[in-house]
């Protein structure tokens, strides 16, 4: 480390959301409440099929796999009866989930206590020159990507310094030739139904997930990879596995995590490939076998492998069900 006696910067804070069924939320409308009983927000936001909602805030230990408790769940429930005409059974929350936010304490205000702590990221510059960046959140990546290498530059005083570019670069799946963006009607979702024989949800969601790679997985339905179509020349609407009938999420996304984005165990395809978790955790753990057996033959795992894989995922999704 530069400095030996610096003070920790990050206080780890837990936020906990749960997944109602859709109908909680219109298509394209979400619902904020900015101050609720205990003076946290509260949101409703459609999201994957369902109705996101959260959250909760309160300090907490570290830990790779946090867990909400029966408490949070229900405080938030409590707050949903208050914006809600129809009421919310417990039994109605599909899953719910704890995540660490970083927290971070503002070097120069510390004397100020808990007063100086913030959602926002802190850029420090030490005596040494070293530059640490603490805090944020995921949607402010870019932001903080370009504070970063502007104070960078600053600090090594660099000769006609050039801003940072990240504002304008597409990730991968982004319609950079303006197929989708640019055109009358969505020429890929297009395709997928009437090229591929998949369903509206399905392309819509394959879409909305993948961008122009949606069909590099229409193809590996085609090619009927690793068993993810169903034996059938037809081109009807069914024409695509899916790993779960309440849901457009496919057997061949499995296939293209493992090939395509590095996918290497099934806890990454239910929860950082796919959201299948997020949205519905006992759906989740009903899939968790399938993907198993197809991730275990695009990786040759072993038996043994298998069943670690296979509990290690049952283990994870026990900490989507408070």
């Amino acid at each position: 480390m530069a400095d030996e006696d610096a003070v920790d910067l990050i206080v780890p804070a837990g936020g906990v959301h749960i997944m109602l069924p859709e109908h909680f939320s219109p298509d394209s409308m979400g619902l904020i409440v900015p101050k609720t009983s205990d003076g946290r927000v509260l949101f409703f936001l459609p999201w994957e099929n369902g109705t996101l909602s959260g959250t909760t805030d309160s300090v907490t230990e570290l830990t790779m796999r946090p867990k909400p408790t029966e408490k949070e769940t229900s405080f938030i429930l409590q707050e949903c009866q208050k914006y809600l005409d129809a009421p919310v059974a417990r039994s109605e929350v599909l899953a719910a989930w704890s995540g660490i936010r970083p927290l971070v304490r503002d070097p120069k205000r510390l004397q100020e206590g808990t007063k100086a702590l913030s959602r926002k990221h802190v850029i420090e510059v030490g005596a040494s020159g070293l530059i640490t960046i603490t805090g944020g959140k995921w949607t402010t990546y870019r932001r903080m990507a370009e504070d970063t290498v502007n104070e960078a530059q600053k600090q090594m005083k660099v000769q006609d310094p050039q801003p940072c570019k990240t504002r304008g670069m597409q990730l991968v799946g982004s319609d950079r030739a303006g197929v989708v963006c640019d055109g009358k009607f969505n020429s890929i979702l297009v395709a997928l139904k009437n090229d591929y024989g998949l369903a509206h949800d399905v392309a819509k969601h394959l879409v909305g997930n993948y961008g122009t790679r949606a069909l590099q997985i229409a193809e590996i339905v085609r090619q009927n990879k690793y068993g993810v179509a169903p034996p059938s020349s037809s081109k009807a609407a069914s024409f695509a596995k899916r790993l779960s009938p309440r849901y457009p999420y496919l057997e061949a996304e499995v296939v293209f995590a493992c090939e395509q984005e590095y996918a290497g165990s099934p806890i990454d395809v239910v929860a950082r490939r796919t959201r299948l978790a997020f949205v519905d955790a006992e759906e989740a753990r009903k899939a968790a076998p399938r993907i198993v057996e197809i991730m275990s033959r695009i990786h040759r795992w072993s038996w043994a492998e298998r069943e670690a894989a296979l509990h290690d995922v049952d283990d994870f999704l026990d900490t989507f069900q408070s």
